[in-house]
């Protein structure tokens, strides 16, 4: 797998003070389970520092094929129809490509 096939996503989510429980228990389910897929190189679950509501989901996929396969999961539409109206707004969604990493090689 070379370095610039992968998927890099960084997810931000901003949810509604009284939904984080919820919010949290359908995101580690999800979590969990995305684990568990084959092209899934990392999907990772934060919280930011400053908030108590600001929530970001880091994900790399080996392809965009897979990308496509875990939108197609049980676990991932299970997750977006229980998260999305926990939300405050819309989640934000970033696409990057790695440079160095863990994951990749370099060569310049």
């Amino acid at each position: 797998m070379k370095g610039h096939d992968m998927i890099i996503v960084e997810v931000t989510l901003k949810v509604k003070p009284d939904r984080i429980n919820n919010f949290i228990k359908y995101t580690k389910d999800n979590v969990e389970n995305s684990l568990k897929e084959a092209g899934i190189r990392r999907f990772e679950f934060y919280k930011e520092k400053e908030s108590n509501n600001i929530f970001v989901l880091f994900e790399i996929y080996e392809s965009t094929d897979d990308q496509i396969k875990h939108r197609e999961t049980l676990h991932y539409k299970d997750w977006k129809a229980n998260v999305v109206p926990v939300l405050e707004e819309p989640y934000v969604v970033k696409q990057y490509e790695s440079v160095v990493s863990d994951l990749t090689e370099l060569k310049l």
